[in-house]
């Protein structure tokens, strides 16, 4: 399988651009009514591009499709195979991931957006999450809402540290969350 990053006009939809970011062999089975292994969202701040595969990698590039930095996450493991299908979520230069599955390491993390290092990392005992991260404002302190089966948690986006945490939602936790004034909506 490859896995290719491409740049479209989206005025004439010729390709500008187009890369290999990674050619390998699932490790698992994906969900039968998903037909590709590249179920995340790209992302940009309009200054660079993050492609994120997950077990199959994240990776960085300028606007022109140069590739700016890449990390090899591991390999996710999902219930019933039903594949992977998360997006990172994006806030100023700070990117963070959420891995959770269902057999080893769960965990979320942030990395520098600029060039990959890791900026900090919180275990989780969570299985099977697809939702993508909220970054909210809060008394001046930007938070990132990460929903799951067990527990709900927002954590400092500087440090990681928990700044609250709730109930969590029902198994599979898909829909992202979202605000309107003040409030999160998770479902």
């Amino acid at each position: 399988h490859r896995f290719m990053v491409m740049a479209l006009d989206r005025t004439t939809g010729r390709t500008v651009w187009e890369h290999m970011a990674a050619e390998q062999e699932p490790h698992e089975a994906g969900h039968f009514e998903n037909a590709t292994w590249a179920s995340g969202s790209p992302i940009t701040d309009g200054q660079r591009l993050f492609a994120y595969f997950e077990s199959f990698g994240l990776y960085a590039y300028d606007m022109s499709g140069k590739m700016l930095w890449q990390k090899d996450l591991g390999d996710k493991r999902m219930r019933n195979q039903f594949g992977e299908g998360s997006t990172p979520v994006l806030h100023g230069n700070t990117l963070v991931v959420v891995w959770d599955h269902l057999n080893g390491e769960s965990w979320v993390a942030a990395f520098d957006a600029r060039d990959g290092k890791e900026l900090w990392r919180v275990p989780r005992q969570e299985i099977d999450t697809w939702a993508t991260p909220l970054v909210i404002n809060v008394n001046g302190r930007d938070q990132v809402i990460v929903p799951a089966m067990r527990r709900l948690r927002a954590y400092d986006l500087e440090n990681g540290n928990v700044v609250w945490e709730s109930d969590g939602l029902t198994m599979n936790p898909i829909p992202s969350p979202v605000t309107e004034d003040g409030i999160v909506y998770l479902m």
